[in-house]
């Protein structure tokens, strides 16, 4: 997708803060699992040592001319990917290289560098057309939901905003029998809306490694492989990227960074469908939470690590690196993983984070002061445009869970105020969304006006017989 440039406003005579804020929806996945005892998730170990272009071990999968992708023979080694016959690896080598090459996607869809969920598991949101208002009043340029929903789709028609749609994971089992599944999905829930509805990606599945569904993990790839298959057959192979996020469940341990590694049972699963999007050119999506790392173990993480605060933060042992804050500790730990597994080109972007304003009485830190604080440092480090401590040149991507307070999500009390706004599309607290104050502020002054207004005519009325009833009199 191309990239385009970031407009900016004053954050509170601090840093500036891009406006083209990215909108990723989540239609109540559970959040990953809490870390583990210091709250934080592993960082990669030891330098990573770049390969060029595409290796001859790298070479797993098949790309077609029709960009079908295919195992041979179906085999699987004991790394998890899939194995290939010698004869067949040189030929097999160029092609799947010459095609990779020629139609990969460069997997972020998304504006500058800050995002925010738009999650409608709710009764009282604002109509499709108010939140694209809302939107534009915020200047966020790019949204994310995790269906397809048609009315959502129409009212976003002519906005210009970008839109990533999800493929729920009722589907799965569905679109992984063959590619016609999902070339009959798009062409239902993506083509009858392009090109005047802008949507720039399709998210297959979400958190489904390391979750209770096992039968889903066996379908993931498949999915994966023919949703993408179906694009380039569509057309929009290079247009509309594919992705998968995960929660961090999907990880072993969580402390020190250094340590992070995938769970044995989930890396079989994992490896395949990391080789398929290093292939594409598809990033690894991790949903992060601070907060309920903090919320898990209140007595032993320091509230300010996790709110972005002066803290003295933590040392790796293995990589003498500094963190200061959980956020960048959560992300390096997914380098670690992608890295031991193969994968150190890998970039990782955060596609949940966020806080809770409120919660029940076990659920510490849930406080709308500490949301505010998490959300406000949070904009200001992304708008900064850096990387983290293991990988300080590639620039962290992250987006905020969720646009709205949705009060018909299940679970404990915090999952139902995770929300930058309120139903009514009142900000829940201010981080710095002038767009927004400006419509409120737009909307007053034009019922001042009108105020104004009727009190003028009633006032000239009332002058006006005044005077005749004098002229009369007289």
């Amino acid at each position: 997708m191309p990239q385009t440039e970031i407009e900016k406003e004053t954050f509170s005579g601090e840093k500036d803060i891009p406006d083209a804020v990215t909108v990723e929806a989540n239609e109540g996945a559970e959040k990953g699992n809490a870390n583990g005892p210091n709250g934080t998730v592993p960082a990669s170990e030891g330098e990573v040592k770049e390969k060029p272009g595409i290796q001859e071990n790298d070479v797993k999968c098949n790309i077609s001319v029709d960009g079908k992708a295919n195992t041979t023979d179906g085999e699987i080694t004991e790394n998890g990917t899939a194995a290939w016959d010698s004869s067949m690896m040189m030929d097999a080598g160029k092609k799947v290289e010459t095609e990779v090459a020629k139609n990969v996607v460069t997997g972020n869809a998304f504006k500058g560098t800050y995002g925010v969920n738009y999650g409608r598991i709710a009764d009282n949101l604002p109509s499709p057309r108010s939140v694209v208002t809302l939107l534009k009043a915020a200047k966020i340029k790019n949204i994310r939901i995790y269906d397809a929903d048609h009315e959502v789709l129409k009212a976003f028609k002519g906005s210009g905003i970008e839109i990533i749609v999800g493929l729920g994971n009722e589907y799965l089992k569905e679109i992984s029998v063959g590619e016609d599944r999902a070339m009959y999905w798009i062409k239902e829930n993506v083509q009858p809306f392009l090109p005047g509805t802008k949507i720039v990606g399709i998210a297959v599945g979400n958190e489904i490694l390391g979750g209770d569904d096992h039968a889903l993990w066996e379908v993931l790839l498949p999915s994966v492989k023919n949703v993408y298959a179906a694009l380039r057959q569509a057309g929009l192979g290079k247009s509309v990227a594919v992705s998968s996020p995960h929660s961090e469940a999907v990880f072993t341990n969580s402390y020190p960074p250094s340590a992070c590694v995938f769970r044995e049972d989930v890396l079989i699963y994992m490896k395949p469908l990391l080789q398929f999007f290093s292939q594409i050119g598809s990033p690894f999506y991790i949903n992060a939470y601070p907060f309920l790392a903090y919320k898990s173990d209140p007595e032993h993480i320091d509230i300010n690590y996790a709110l972005f605060k002066s803290n003295s933060g933590i040392v790796d042992a293995k990589t003498h690196l500094h963190y200061d804050n959980m956020f960048d500790a959560q992300i390096d730990a997914a380098y670690a993983a992608l890295e031991k597994a193969g994968f150190p080109k890998m970039e990782v972007i955060v596609s949940e984070t966020g806080w809770a304003s409120s919660g029940d009485a076990n659920e510490a830190g849930a406080t709308r002061q500490h949301a505010r604080t998490y959300n406000y440092n949070l904009r200001k480090r992304l708008a900064k445009k850096k990387g983290t401590p293991y990988r300080p040149k590639t620039v962290v991507r992250a987006y905020i869970f969720a646009l709205f307070n949705e009060n018909l999500k299940p679970g404990p009390t915090s999952e139902r105020h995770f929300g930058l706004f309120n139903h009514d599309g009142s900000m829940s607290y201010d981080i710095g969304f002038t767009g927004l104050k400006e419509s409120s502020a737009v909307s007053s002054l034009l019922s001042l006006k009108e105020s104004w207004l009727g009190s003028s005519h009633s006032l000239a009325f009332a002058t006006c017989t005044t005077v005749l009833l004098l002229v009369l009199a007289s």
